[in-house]
């Protein structure tokens, strides 16, 4: 029977974000995003099934997400206790560079 460990916590990206290519490898089926977090020292750690590289109690691995909404679920176990944390990310697919032009009622007395 697992019991819970100390909480394992994604840093980066945060839940609610919208990647884009600036935030990882995009190719024309995916984006690839660094993960970040902390977890207990010694755990193993997944996201989404893709293994973690730990430094301390710092966890960093690279992500595919291919939806437009995606979930990001990174799990620890150790000596049988589990936790987990999940946060749901948007991916801004084909984004290019925008710019926004305006005109205020402040135009008239400059």
């Amino acid at each position: 029977m697992a019991t819970n460990l100390s909480p394992l916590r994604i840093t980066s990206p945060r839940s609610g974000d919208i990647l884009n290519r600036h935030d990882g490898i995009e190719t024309d089926d995916s984006l690839t995003v660094q993960i970040a977090g902390t977890a207990p020292a010694g755990a193993e750690v997944t996201a989404n099934g893709v293994p973690a590289t730990f430094s301390g109690t710092d966890f960093r691995c690279a992500v595919p997400i291919s939806q437009r909404r995606n979930e990001i679920t990174a799990i620890a176990r150790h000596n049988g206790a589990e936790s987990s944390d999940t946060i749901t990310v948007l991916w801004d697919k084909g984004s290019r560079p925008r710019y926004r032009f305006s005109v205020d009622d402040n135009i008239e007395f400059l």
